[in-house]
């Protein structure tokens, strides 16, 4: 009997081997990929000219806000000077309001009002949002008006600096 034990089990371990199911090998790679940030103001940001230095007149520069952060972008006016400030007189300053109005910025406009009769070498800013979303990724037009309040009394020339700064949320 045990040579026949032994016989049925070297005839069924062949059978065994040939009865298995070959097991199959998965692999797999991660796939990624990067998509760089991009936020900025496009713009040719040509100079700025007041023909007078009269209360009431007014310039525009037409800009592209372009940001490509799904959480939106604050977007900020700045002036260097708070005002535009005299060549001959450090001090004086011809106050003016900036506005940027784009369908990009919540509320749809975002002003930089700049007190009349403050003198001195001060900044200025205003801050606002803009939603993230594919307009914004792709480019929103909008339009910087900057409006003097003040008229100029003494010649010379005068300037400041406007930066419209977007930065992702």
């Amino acid at each position: 009997m045990r040579t026949i034990n032994k016989a049925l089990l070297a005839a069924a371990i062949p059978a065994i081997a040939i009865a298995a199911p070959a097991h199959a090998q998965a692999g797999g790679t991660q796939i990624t990929g990067v998509v760089p940030p991009v936020c900025e103001v496009q713009d040719g940001f040509a100079a700025f000219v007041f023909p007078s230095m009269t209360a009431g007149e007014t310039i525009t520069d037409n800009l592209t806000l372009k940001c490509n952060d799904a959480d939106g972008a604050e977007v900020t006016l700045i002036s260097s000077e708070g005002g535009m400030e005299s060549d001959d007189q450090e001090d004086l300053e011809i106050e003016y309001t900036a506005t940027l109005t784009s369908d990009a910025i919540d509320g749809g406009s975002l002003s930089l009002v700049l007190p009349v009769g403050v003198q001195g070498d001060n900044d200025a800013s205003a801050t606002g949002f803009a939603s993230g979303g594919l307009d914004l990724a792709s480019g929103v037009a909008g339009v910087l008006e900057v409006e003097l309040t003040e008229t100029a009394v003494w010649a010379g020339g005068y300037s400041d600096t406007i930066t419209v700064q977007l930065t992702a949320s």
